[in-house]
């Protein structure tokens, strides 16, 4: 199939390359004193919490072992096995949501290592609750280009009460195995209610994502074209697009792909569009940011940002028009 050949080559071709480029480390120790605690006596130490604690983020926990290591949190248990065995006094979690919420009060710091698409989201709640943060780079490249595209996908479809569209969300397929998850940047569900959601379960949803858009990064791109890829394409998901938005780590910017007799078959991106049958729209490489193209509208899905600014320029319109009718009627 000439799509699975194109990953396999380029695959091949840059494997070498996509170690040399592996993210490093910013010292090979961290300088936890230099962290404020919260009202810690000088001299005592800190109470650290690991989210991510496999492969780069085992290198983290080892980093942190000086300080009291009070938790580990990983989806994955069987990447997470070695730092949970070897570090078994530390809580152990799957939910970096729920480990914030049981231990708020007995972390100190904490220090996530998870892929780049998750930085953002666990700074940030870390931190609105007084906690201080380490974050592997990059905190937010890709963030919030992925939002924008749930929140333009939200607004298109806000109408139709059986689309449900989220990203960056547990998804789990296997019911009683918590470590068969993945969570996808961009996923459009047809067929089930919208509503807010801690985790997709695929078993209690009853269907699939039809159309997921990964978003690709340094530390991100080998898994979006083989596990993720071959993992889609057994769940049935019928669409399935790769955009990388630093132009950087993928062979073309967008890659898609769709399942035909249950195989992924690559779809050609012709001048950086390539249309979505199930969303009825084109995503469309601006050569800055993926965008969203209504074909039907003859414009590209607008941001909220976009929204606000007309909303705003109608409004200034308005006021205008009453200040020149008041005058007209004055002079009158």
């Amino acid at each position: 199939m000439t799509s699975d050949l194109s990953r396999r080559h380029f695959l091949g071709l840059t494997t070498g390359t996509a170690a040399a480029l592996a993210l490093t480390s910013c010292a090979n120790s961290m300088p936890w004193a230099a962290v404020a605690p919260r009202f810690k006596a000088k001299g005592s130490k800190l109470n650290i919490a690991v989210v991510g604690v496999g492969g780069r983020g085992y290198s983290l926990v080892h980093d942190a072992k000086g300080e009291n290591l009070v938790a580990l949190c990983d989806v994955d248990e069987r990447s997470a096995k070695k730092a949970f065995e070897e570090f078994p006094n530390a809580k152990h979690y799957r939910d970096w949501r729920l480990m914030l919420e049981e231990l708020d009060a007995s972390i100190d710091a904490v220090v996530i290592g998870t892929p780049d698409h998750m930085h953002a989201p666990i700074a940030k709640a870390a931190m609105q609750r007084g906690m201080h943060v380490y974050v592997e780079k990059p905190l937010t490249w890709s963030i919030g280009e992925a939002r924008e595209l749930i929140e333009q996908l939200d607004d298109f479809f806000r109408n139709d009460p059986e689309v449900y569209v989220s990203g960056n969300l547990m998804f789990y397929y296997v019911e009683g195995n918590p470590a068969k998850c993945t969570s996808p940047d961009v996923f459009v569900v047809r067929g089930v209610p919208k509503g807010e959601r801690r985790t997709y379960k695929l078993w209690e949803e009853g269907h699939p994502p039809q159309v997921v858009i990964e978003l690709s990064s340094q530390s991100t791109w080998g898994d979006d074209l083989q596990r993720k890829w071959r993992l889609f394409e057994r769940l049935g998901i019928e669409e399935y697009f790769i955009f990388d938005p630093q132009y950087n780590y993928l062979w073309e910017p967008l890659l898609a792909y769709r399942l035909v007799n249950g195989e992924y078959e690559e779809v050609a991106v012709e001048n950086g569009r390539v249309r979505s049958e199930v969303l009825s729209l084109e995503l469309v490489d601006t050569g800055e940011t993926l965008r969203l193209f209504d074909p039907q509208a003859g414009e590209f899905l607008p941001t909220r940002q976009e929204l606000k600014d007309r909303k705003e320029q109608a409004e200034a319109e308005l006021a205008r028009l009453r200040e020149e009718i008041a005058k007209l009627r004055q002079s009158g």
